[in-house]
């Protein structure tokens, strides 16, 4: 892993291949790894991504309320900076993707695509029952720690609700207690979920690189409808239904990684 330094925090970033550059972001409670399986690599890409703060090897990240959009996307514009980028196709998954629409609106100079799986948020905080999930393994760490903490959790009523309706879903939530910096980082489980990507969903009508949008269903925690929702503002972007991870997780990411490759041929 190589790392640079932004805002006194030491980040862990990968940058691999070469030819056009392409930064893809992870989502919360991930790191480099999961956009790197999700994504084609091949001749002519160079792909870039960072462990968030509070992610992966990136274990600092200052105070609590630095848990926000605006602060995760001037630390990837630092990023660009770091390796003298000046613009990049960019995406992300979940968190990451709300990361880079945030890029893309506030940073447009920046960017030249535009890729967002599993949109997460619309132009507001998330759901409340997401919220609750969050802010329970936040609770359950914070009380018990993250082992005796993970116990806790799936033996709650809120995950057996979770594990009804999405088994993909409830896993990805027990996996955050496997964050081995979980105990100091939780408050990230709390503060991202109340944020946004932005708060006027009018201004994604602004965005007019190429973009595509891929969503799933069976997924409560990345609604289907939000992508369709993004879709219809961004003039042009192209949307596709992937498989859900509930389905088979390997399916997903096949099909994530040859609808990508689709995009890029057709469009750069």
């Amino acid at each position: 892993m190589k790392t640079f330094t932004f805002d006194n925090i030491s980040f862990s970033y990968r940058d691999e291949g070469t030819g056009r550059p392409i930064i893809f972001l992870h989502g919360l409670g991930g790191d480099v790894n999961q956009p790197f399986s999700y994504f084609p690599q091949g001749k002519g890409v160079r792909l870039i991504s960072l462990d968030f703060r509070g992610h992966g090897q990136t274990r600092y990240f200052g105070d609590e309320e630095k848990f926000r959009f605006h602060v995760f996307a001037r630390d990837v514009i630092a990023l660009m900076d770091h390796l003298d980028i000046d613009s990049v196709i960019i995406g992300g998954i979940s968190t990451g993707a709300g990361v880079a629409l945030h890029i893309a609106l506030n940073y447009p100079d920046r960017v030249e695509g535009l890729i967002l799986s599993r949109v997460a948020w619309e132009d507001r905080p998330q759901e409340e029952k997401i919220q609750e999930a969050f802010k329970e393994i936040a609770e359950c760490v914070k009380q018990f720690g993250a082992s005796e903490g993970k116990i806790k959790f799936q033996n709650s009523q809120l995950f057996f609700e979770f594990d009804e309706l999405s088994p993909a879903v409830a896993e990805s939530l027990v996996k955050q207690f496997d964050y081995p910096y979980i105990e100091e980082t939780f408050m990230k489980l709390i503060e991202i979920p109340q944020d946004a990507p932005n708060s006027d969903r009018e201004e994604w009508r602004k965005i007019t690189v190429p973009t595509l949008i891929l969503a799933n269903k069976i997924d409560i925690t990345h609604p289907y409808r939000y992508g369709k929702l993004l879709s219809g503002y961004i003039q042009g972007s192209i949307f596709k239904e992937i498989p859900s991870k509930s389905v088979s997780n390997k399916l997903h990411q096949d099909v994530s990684k040859e609808l990508i490759s689709e995009f890029l041929n057709n469009n750069f």
